[in-house]
């Protein structure tokens, strides 16, 4: 198997303006929101397309991740 590694960006001002839109104020719940969405990591095989993980903030999900 061969692995890459992929990165997801967003505009932060874009975030926080969607986040005001949705009714979010609070200036720390919205850093919250742009640090989970800003800089996505995505771990793939290269061979299937496979997303085996995913890091976003502080949060890291796997392929071996039970879903709920």
């Amino acid at each position: 198997m061969r692995k890459t590694t992929h990165y997801l960006h967003c505009e932060k001002m874009e975030v926080a303006e969607e986040c005001r839109e949705e009714g979010i104020t609070d200036d720390d719940q919205i850093s919250s929101v742009i640090g989970a969405l800003y800089e996505v990591e995505f771990v793939i095989d290269a061979d299937t397309g496979k997303i085996l993980e995913v890091k976003s903030g502080n949060q890291k999900l796997n392929s071996n991740t039970e879903e709920r």
